[in-house]
């Protein structure tokens, strides 16, 4: 006879049944699958990781892997670093970043400044 789960609540006073129907219980998270439903149905959630979706394999409610779209064989070094999240793509093309500004000019006001000071400090 198969035992239902009980979690107990903070208190430990009594036990607290799992809802179903919210959003935050990990039973109604389409991305968690387990490892038991995994094996019996590999087919289907392989065609889900070829659509493109990212599957977290669980083990008694514990993450013990990410099923995830492998990247074409083309991906530039850049797409694999952002598909790990160890860098972020670049928000617009390098031709409209602006160019730099020119340094201002020998002699200007900040040089004279500096030489000012200089001369305050030095017998």
């Amino acid at each position: 006879m198969a035992r239902k789960r009980v979690h107990k609540s903070r208190a430990g006073k009594h036990p607290v049944k799992p809802r179903r129907g919210l959003p935050s219980n990990p039973a109604n998270d389409r991305s968690r699958v387990g490892v038991r439903e995994l094996r019996q149905n590999l087919s289907v959630f392989l065609d889900r990781v070829k659509d493109g979706e990212t599957l977290t394999v669980t083990e008694h409610g514990q993450v013990v892997a990410v099923l995830a779209p492998a990247l074409r064989a083309s991906a530039s070094v850049l797409e694999r670093l952002v598909a790990d999240g160890r860098a972020t793509a670049p928000g617009r093309r390098w031709r409209d970043v602006p160019s730099p500004r020119r340094a201002p000019a020998p002699g200007g006001a900040g040089e004279s400044v500096l030489t000012e000071l200089r001369e305050e400090r030095l017998p």
